[in-house]
């Protein structure tokens, strides 16, 4: 008999068996069977089991298809790699031939990189010299700034910059047929790199300097000339640990490097220090620094040291705290209630501080709220002063984008807020609440200290000043800001800014004040001076709208 018919009549047979024992006796009843059931139990198991290795087999095949989706991944990413590896190499081995053709007589030439940036904006300020609508003091400013510069890759550790500038007000000057003192020298230095492999780096020349927060030493980039530094600089930089700077320079008293004709080198005083700063502290960084201002070939006394420090903390992602402190001392030139010269011991203190919070997520969003405080002098006629004596700071940085005070005789307190709504645009909005933080006295503000057409002599000898009697209310007023800033593309950049200044009753009952000059006709006597009222404030609005358009290579 085949195999497979034994079979089928084996299984018949069992089948009987099995029915046979299954079927209840003859009474209609029958005892349960152990084996019956454990079979039973053996059977569901084995059910079980058969499903479970079932769910294994469908889970084996989608792990098997991620990973097999994983590989194939790694493989593109690993042959992306290759490909940039293979660009890198070509586009090294371009620069490498590039540079060997560089020679001239069998000498290397340097390696030239050339930049290039344009700023043209427009500027309209009303009432922001004297808060009177009725005065003509409106003033509409069409400017452009264009730098043109080069560095020069001489060899191993030697580099040479050298930036022209044109800065101009559009129609402001005499004729468009000469180009008279239009064109300068913004910087050209030499610098030296790790000199004797000690890591230091020597710059001599001309430069700008940005230190810091920029409150103390900046190159006060909102002005359309800027702020830059004849002198050396000595600088020493090593990672998580310090970082030093060390110099000595000439600087102009007001814009520099601005030259007026006919004033010679009188106006030039010495400008040194010493800026330290770590980042040891992944959470902090901590500077410390020191400056002495001398009056070089300047008439009058100006021997003043300032020493400071400030401190950042990132205690928790997205916080930012940061205090910085000044004390200045020395001796200075002032002017007596008869606006005669005398010196003066000078000792004043300065301080700022800001909390800012920065959310997480697609805009950005954040919150800040800053104080800055400097001493003023409520007595300016004697024989001390005590108003704190503002270095280079950016003029729009920290108090207000109308610029209408400094870091002297006035307390600010401004909270802000802001956001990114799309990639490459910032826009944000802050409040300023000004206050006299000694009772009355004389600060720079309102343009007190700016050079005008009309005067005779340099703004130093004018010795113009914003002052507000003793008494009284001490509040300045209150300014609120409207900044936009876009980066449209990597070489075009928008900014828009629009404030306005409410005057307060300290503000409303201030005048300027200059030295002027008398003499007596008929006695051949010397000229007389005295303090003279310019004018008194207003009580209108102070505005200001600034649009403007960036280019940069």
């Amino acid at each position: 008999m085949p195999r497979i018919a034994r079979t089928l009549v084996g299984l018949a047979g069992v089948l009987g068996v099995v029915t046979a024992w299954a079927a209840p006796p003859a009474g209609g009843k029958r005892e349960t069977d152990p084996l019956a059931e454990e079979v039973g139990s053996l059977l569901d198991i084995t059910g079980l089991q058969a499903r479970e290795i079932e769910a294994l087999k469908k889970r084996i095949t989608v792990l098997e298809e991620e990973l097999n989706q994983a590989l194939e991944g790694l493989q593109r990413q690993q042959s992306l790699l290759e490909q940039n590896r293979l660009e890198a190499g070509t586009s090294r081995e371009r620069i490498e031939a590039l540079e060997g053709r560089l020679t001239h007589q069998g000498r290397t030439l340097p390696w030239l990189i050339p930049t290039a940036s344009l700023r043209v904006r427009m500027l309209y300020d009303r009432n922001r010299m004297d808060l009177d609508s009725g005065r003509g003091d409106n003033d509409l400013y069409l400017q452009h700034r264009l730098r043109l510069g080069v560095t020069l890759q001489a060899g191993s550790g030697v580099q040479g910059v050298f930036v022209i500038q044109d800065s101009r007000d559009w129609a402001a000057e005499r004729t468009t047929v000469s180009n008279q003192g239009g064109l300068d020298l913004y910087q050209g230095y030499l610098a030296l790199d790790d000199l004797g492999g000690t890591g230091l780096r020597l710059i001599a020349g001309r430069f700008a300097m940005d230190l810091g927060s920029g409150r103390q030493v900046s190159s006060r980039d909102f002005h359309n000339v800027g702020q830059a530094f004849d002198g050396v600089r000595l600088a020493w930089r090593r990672p998580k640990v310090l970082a030093a700077d060390l110099f000595a320079t000439f600087v102009r008293d007001g814009w520099a490097p601005v030259f007026r004709e006919g004033w010679g080198q009188d106006p030039y005083g010495v400008f040194s220090g010493i800026y330290l700063s770590t980042d040891a502290v992944s959470w902090m960084d901590a500077d410390l620094y020191g400056f002495y201002q001398d009056d070089g070939f300047q008439t009058e006394t100006t021997k003043v040291a300032t020493a400071g420090a400030r401190l950042v903390v990132h205690p928790v992602k997205g916080l930012r705290l940061e205090g910085e402190a000044a004390v200045q001392f020395g001796r200075v030139t002032i002017r007596d209630l008869e606006a005669r010269t005398r010196e003066a011991t000078h000792l004043a203190t300065a301080y700022a501080a800001e909390a800012r919070y920065e959310f997480q997520g697609r805009t950005r969003p954040f919150i800040a709220l800053s104080f800055a405080s400097a001493s003023g002098d409520s007595n300016p006629w004697d024989g001390r002063d005590v108003a704190y004596r503002p270095l280079f700071p950016e003029p729009t940085a920290f108090l207000g984008r109308l610029g209408i005070f400094t870091w002297q005789g006035v307390w600010d307190l401004g909270p802000s807020l802001g956001l990114s709504p799309v990639e490459g645009l910032r826009i944000s909005l802050a409040w300023h609440f000004f206050s006299l933080s000694s009772d009355g006295g004389t600060l720079a503000a309102f343009d007190a200290d700016t050079f005008r057409a009309s005067d005779p002599r340099p703004p130093a000898s004018m010795g113009r000043t914003f002052h507000v009697p003793a008494g009284g209310s001490r509040f300045l007023g209150h300014e609120g800001d409207f900044s936009l800033e876009w980066r449209a593309l990597p070489w075009l950049t928008v900014e828009a800014t629009y404030g306005l200044f409410q005057p307060g009753a300290a503000a409303r009952r201030g005048e300027i004040l200059s030295v002027g000059e008398r003499t007596t006709e008929g006695t051949g006597a010397a000229p007389v001076p005295y303090w003279r009222r310019d004018h008194r404030l207003g009580a209108d609005l102070s505005q200001r709208l600034l649009v403007g358009l960036l280019l940069s290579l």
